[in-house]
């Protein structure tokens, strides 16, 4: 079991599609604060304190990056399934280990590596901003805004992860009902997108709905920053028990 999980971390971390994620997390932050960042760099004097820190967090608040949120998850893993079958890996790998094992190890391996996607896409546009903006700013308790800056990000960055992991194991689970990549990468967007349009057209009261509000939560929660992880982390539960119950019942046929 323990290696199954580590082949699989290897797998999606160690991926060209992981790398292209995370990248394109980071580019599409930049993208999404052009505006600001030409106001800054036209402006005469120096910048206020913390800069970099808002220009990460503002960029996040876009919805540029909650709409590509679910489309940089399942690029390392959500396909791993259905190419296993597709070139019957699935069974010289059954031959050396066990069912619940390969199961297993595809859950943690996507959940892990979907939202590593997005935490260290977060963090590498935040360093890449610390490293453009921190020397044009002003150092007035620069170092106390610097620690609870990165603190803020550092907490967004867990709620990206979270909800990352739930956007890969759901594309991962419904690629087991068609055995279909396209499935695999589609749905998820197509699930975010629905639930975006049943928030904002039809039940405007029920915020628990909107995949915004699990990135970058409002006041309204009573629990605050934990009540979208709770939500999050109970869905992302059911999309690993419907992959496992799936998969079992394929690998059966096998």
């Amino acid at each position: 079991m323990k290696r199954a999980i580590l082949s699989n971390f290897k797998q999606g971390i160690l991926s060209i599609s992981f790398a292209v994620g995370t990248v394109a997390i980071a580019v599409l932050i930049f993208l999404s604060s052009v505006e600001t960042i030409l106001n800054a760099v036209r402006g005469s004097g120096l910048l206020y304190s913390g800069f970099h820190t808002s220009l990460v967090l503002n960029a996040l608040k876009s919805d540029s990056i909650a709409f590509f949120t679910p489309v940089a998850a399942v690029l390392p893993m959500a396909v791993a399934y259905v190419e296993d079958i597709k070139s019957n890996y699935v069974r010289y790998y059954l031959f050396r280990s066990s069912r619940s094992a390969y199961i297993f190890g595809r859950i943690c391996g996507s959940f892990v590596s979907g939202g590593l996607v997005l935490l260290l896409g977060i963090l590498l546009a935040y360093g890449a901003s610390s490293l453009l903006f921190l020397p044009m700013e002003r150092a007035a308790d620069a170092g106390v805004e610097n620690i609870l800056g990165l603190r803020d990000v550092i907490l967004s960055s867990l709620l990206f992860f979270l909800s990352g992991g739930f956007w890969a194991l759901l594309g991962l689970a419904m690629s087991t009902l068609m055995e279909s990549k396209y499935i695999a990468y589609a749905s998820p967007f197509i699930l975010y997108y629905l639930l975006v349009i049943l928030h904002e057209r039809y039940f405007t009261s029920l915020f628990v709905l909107s995949p915004k509000e699990w990135l970058v939560p409002s006041d309204k929660w009573f629990l605050g920053s934990w009540g979208p992880a709770v939500i999050v982390l109970e869905l992302t539960l059911l999309a690993a028990m419907l992959f496992a119950i799936n998969a079992e019942r394929r690998l059966r046929q096998l």
